[in-house]
């Protein structure tokens, strides 16, 4: 087998390419996330947020209390977790956002629960710190994942009961 010249230079170019790689700064790699980074922690933040509300809204009018409690404690998780990330990479505490205001009823809750994983997946894709990706698309998956409220699964998603 004969080796080509040019087939040398690729080859030691291409290792130049890996071990430049290979020898980046390590600080890189505990920056913090970038502000676009932030922007989406907070706007997932803020949706759940709204879905809280919701629930509390749906609580209070005499929503059965076993379903809508177990939903409304998975999605108080995903604040916290959301908030304690946005915090991390903010240097403090998330801001209470202004309120936009809850869904006013099951089906705009519905609606709200059904539209936010878009949203949370493609942030993700756009995160550049993997943590945030990681979050975001944890949250994403479990909205998928959620149960309905007053319902079967099929009901809640647009399906037949």
């Amino acid at each position: 087998m004969t080796v080509t010249r040019r087939a040398l230079l690729v080859g030691a170019v291409g290792a130049a390419g890996l071990t430049a790689a290979a020898c980046r700064d390590r600080k890189d790699a505990t920056a913090p996330p970038p502000a676009a980074d932030a922007t989406a922690l907070r706007a997932a933040l803020d949706d759940e947020r709204r879905i809280l509300a919701a629930y509390d809204e749906l609580l209070a009018g005499g929503a059965t209390a076993v379903e809508v409690s177990a939903a409304r404690a998975q999605h108080a998780e995903h604040a916290k977790a959301l908030a304690a990330l946005l915090a991390a990479t903010t240097s403090g505490t998330p801001t209470a956002a202004a309120s936009t205001g809850a869904a006013s009823s099951g089906a705009a809750l519905r609606q709200e629960v059904q539209a936010s994983p878009a949203r949370l997946r493609a942030a993700a894709l756009t995160a550049h710190d993997p943590q945030a990706a990681v979050v975001l698309a944890s949250v994403a998956a479990a909205h998928l994942a959620l149960p309905p409220v007053g319902g079967s699964r099929d009901a809640w998603y647009g399906g037949t009961a």
